[in-house]
């Protein structure tokens, strides 16, 4: 038993053994032990400062812990990375040496920053030919030369390190930190050939010693830059440049999606790279802010699709959708900004605001009124709205009665009319119509009275939230129209010349039985006796050639003919020939036969006006308007 015991005893330590060296953090005091745990991989915890260069070797991967301690370098790039390294901590890697970098990172490596310092005296302080990424860094260098970043290949054949440029193998990625240079070295991060760079966050601030708009960019593209946020502030320079010099390696592409760029000295915000373009590149900003001229003579395709300004922006240089300019006056920093319509840039827009250099005013209010429709002298309710305004009518209660409808219909959105003379409506009034509610008790009257007995709508199509359900009714009640079937009134069929005159006929009352004379009219026709009794009377002639038509549809001003004849039959039409002013918006489209006769119906409110303040004269008279006429004229002659 105390064999066994033994051997378990012996196996539970070897296994906690090999668990710990595993997954315990291994703390390294000098370089001889630094370089022995790397060969291990797994991660490393430095322990204090060590002077020396580290390679991570092909395959290995490794997290580096600073742990606020400096690893650097005099003579050799600090850090040769061939394998997969993660740097933490808030330590520090620096580079003494001429022509030393604190970290190179080969093509087939890949390494993600995240929190750390790198320092370079004299050459890059960080050089990406493979996969990198930097959460969080402080990044600067010395002042006599080089970049501070560089990302891809110095020339493509085998001058970096030895090594050969590969296309889309140099990939940085910059999430966010502080990069800094100054002097001579005020570059902040070159992307050379076949460099692929992505900043998504970050600081990055050029102070250069040179007042050339080319020297010292913040950021210096020859291949392809996407920038999609971030702060980028040149102080004596440009922030941005591009450059070409091939198809392959140097293609010159740099798209700018968001980010703000800052030229402190007011100077342009664009360079050239060294002059080196041979007319191509490009250049695209869809968004972001810019301080500083945004423009100048630059030899590679500019387009500008959005985004904001500090100052206005060369028309040659905005995307062709982009056509209104919108100067706001509250931005102080970045006023301008390019809109495809005026109506994109008015929705952008506030008052004081100037579109294409015309201030923007305060939208001008309109007045509705509501009125109830049945108190004597009603000011009605008033409601201030500005065009395009969503439009809520009140809602209004009766005794006795149910809101229908409003008169005329209330839109959705406020829509400005305006008057004959082109000038603007500024009140607009809508009145509330009523239906007298049934009561199966009587309704209120005594028990001696006779209960009107309830109309049973026969038609399947004319329904009581229609504008038109009263008019129809009466006029089937009166016995004026009858439907187009048993089950169908058809309200939106136009009214034919041979329905017309029936009504008309039916109306007067006239008992008359002759006989059409017209070719076209069978002697058996249903409004053979109409149209002889409304030829007989002139209320309708023959369309010629002894023809009359009668299934020709009506025009909503031949109709009104039609009832202004049939009223002065009648003595009500105008006794003193005076003919009321029309103020419709189509007035003009209404024949000069058809002007009288309109203007009674309108004076009468047999007639009203549709949409837009327009009668629509030469439209087609539908069979609920002319149920809503007619009975108009009914009431009128019993007047």
């Amino acid at each position: 038993m105390r064999k066994y015991f033994l051997v378990v005893m012996l196996i539970a330590s070897a296994l906690l053994s090999m668990f710990l060296s595993v997954n315990a953090a291994e703390t390294v005091m000098s370089l001889e032990e630094l370089n022995t745990a790397l060969s291990s991989g797994g991660e490393v915890t430095l322990g204090s400062d060590i002077e020396g260069a580290i390679v991570i070797p092909e395959n290995a991967e490794v997290t580096l812990n600073l742990a606020g301690f400096e690893l650097k370098s005099a003579d050799s790039d600090t850090i040769s990375n061939h394998g997969k390294l993660t740097i933490t901590g808030n330590g520090k890697i620096t580079a003494n040496g001429s022509s030393k970098g604190a970290i190179v990172n080969y093509a087939e490596g890949n390494v993600t920053i995240d929190g750390a310092t790198i320092y370079a005296e004299s050459w890059y302080a960080i050089k990406n030919m493979g996969a990198m990424k930097i959460v969080d860094a402080n990044v600067t260098k010395g002042t006599n030369g080089a970049s501070v970043i560089a990302n891809g290949w110095y020339g493509s054949a085998g001058t970096d390190r030895n090594t050969t440029g590969v296309e889309d193998t140099a990939k940085l990625t910059i999430e966010g930190g502080n990069f800094e240079g100054e002097g001579k070295s005020s570059t902040v991060i070159k992307n050379d050939d076949y460099g692929i760079l992505v900043v998504n966050g970050g600081t990055l601030t050029s102070s250069s010693d040179i007042t050339d708009i080319n020297a010292g960019p913040v950021i210096l593209n020859w291949h392809d830059t996407t920038i999609n946020g971030g702060t980028f502030t040149s102080t004596n320079g440009a922030v941005l440049a591009d450059g070409y010099l091939s198809d392959e390696a140097d293609k010159g592409v740099m798209t700018i999606n968001g980010g703000t760029f800052v030229s402190e000295t007011g100077a342009g915000i664009l360079a050239i790279n060294g002059g080196a373009t041979n007319g191509k590149g490009s250049l695209e900003i869809k968004n972001g802010n810019f301080s500083g001229i945004v423009g100048g003579e630059l030899p590679y395709t500019t387009t500008i699709k959005g985004g904001k300004f500090s100052n206005s922006v060369d028309e040659s240089l905005l995307d062709e959708s982009l056509k209104v300019e919108l100067k706001s006056a509250k931005e102080e920093n970045y006023p301008y900004s390019y809109y495809a319509t005026k109506e994109e840039a008015l929705a952008n827009a506030e008052v004081g605001d100037e579109i294409d250099g015309e201030v923007v005013e305060a939208p001008k209010e309109y007045t509705l009124i509501f009125k109830d429709g049945y108190t004597e002298n009603d000011e009605g309710e008033k409601v201030s709205v500005k065009e395009g305004d969503e439009v809520t009518a009140p809602t209004l209660t009766r005794d006795g009665y149910d809101f229908v409808k409003w008169s005329p219909e209330v839109p959705e959105k406020f829509e400005v009319q305006k008057n004959e003379d082109g000038s603007e409506v500024e009140e607009y009034v809508f009145t509330a119509e009523w239906k007298k509610k049934t009561s199966s008790s009587g309704g209120g009257k005594k028990d001696d009275e006779p209960k009107e007995e309830e109309w049973k709508n026969p038609y399947e199509d004319i329904k009581e939230d229609k504008w038109y359900f009263e008019s129809v009714k009466k006029a089937t009640e009166a016995k004026l129209f009858n439907g187009m079937t048993a089950s169908e009134f058809m309200p939106e069929e136009g009214l034919t010349r041979g329905m017309a005159v029936t009504v008309l006929y039916r109306l007067s009352g006239a008992e008359e039985k002759e006989v059409a004379a017209f070719d076209d009219v069978a002697k058996d026709a249903y409004y053979s006796n109409a149209i002889a009794w409304a030829a007989k009377n002139k209320i309708v002639l023959g369309v010629g050639d002894n023809k009359f038509s009668p299934d020709e549809l009506v025009s909503r001003q031949d109709l009104a003919t039609m009832v202004y004849r049939y009223a002065k039959l009648n003595e009500k039409g105008y006794e003193d020939g005076k003919v009321l002013e029309l103020n419709y918006a189509d007035k003009a489209e209404i024949a000069d036969y058809a002007i009288e006769p309109i203007s009674w119906c309108t004076t009468n409110k047999i007639i009203e006006g549709k949409d837009e303040n327009k009668v629509d004269a030469k439209g087609t008279a539908t069979r609920a308007e002319a149920a809503k006429i007619f009975v108009a004229l009914a009431e009128k002659m019993k007047a």
